[in-house]
């Protein structure tokens, strides 16, 4: 049995939209439409990408530069030593416990000692050594220097320095204090080596862990399309 095919023509002599939409129309009709939404997540993708890699980027140069830094301040023994002005102690000894505990990093700011007043925990140099300790008296200036001079005190101390602190001598307030953060540096500043090497590990194994999320992500958005 044979069937005729009938064409339907609409008004201008055209197929009509029944004929036109065939599967192929529909899929071709489709990609077209997933192709613009591709092209307008482009830009947002790549602007994202952009932010990523700049984000990774300054953390490890914040991580270098802390990693130069406490190597710089632990092998070095200049007392004026300072970046804008702030300086790292390391705390090894419990006289101001428990505000400042063993093995706290301190930072101080450099401060004029017309400045300083009783409260204030100063660091100083007795001869070599650093001290951290709480103003407790401030005394006029008794020679040419025209600073004030210091009587301190440890908190975990019951009677205060027997040596009063020269102004001069003093190498600023302390402003922040960090638990445990001494040993580290510390740490770092004797074993440089090492710490590089374990810098440049840790950036290698983010990045291919950076990379495999990415591909991950491309995947799970792949199994969505399909």
């Amino acid at each position: 049995m044979k069937i005729n095919r009938i064409n339907f023509v609409n008004n201008e002599g055209g197929p009509t939209a029944a004929e036109t939409e065939t599967p192929q129309t529909v899929a071709q009709t489709r990609g077209a439409e997933e192709a613009g939404a591709e092209s307008e997540e482009r830009p947002a993708a790549k602007k994202k990408k952009w932010l990523s890699a700049l984000g990774n980027a300054v953390f490890y140069l914040a991580m270098l530069l802390l990693v130069l830094w406490a190597v710089w301040f632990s092998q070095s023994s200049d007392p004026s030593k300072s970046i804008f002005g702030f300086r790292f102690y390391y705390i090894q000894t419990p006289s101001m416990e428990p505000e400042i505990p063993v093995g706290a990093a301190v930072f101080t700011r450099h401060t004029d000692p017309d400045q300083i007043q009783v409260g204030d925990v100063i660091t100083y140099y007795l001869e070599d050594t650093s001290i951290s300790h709480q103003v407790v008296e401030v005394l006029p200036a008794s020679d040419s220097s025209g600073l004030p001079w210091f009587r301190t005190k440890g908190i975990a101390n019951e009677e205060p320095d027997p040596q009063l602190v020269r102004g001069d001598a003093v190498a600023g307030v302390v402003v922040l204090s960090i638990p445990n953060l001494g040993f580290v540096i510390s740490w770092i500043g004797n074993h440089v080596l090492l710490t590089i090497w374990l810098f440049v590990l840790v950036c290698v194994l983010c990045a291919l862990l950076g990379r495999l999320v990415r591909s991950a992500r491309k995947r799970r958005r792949g199994r969505a399309r399909a």
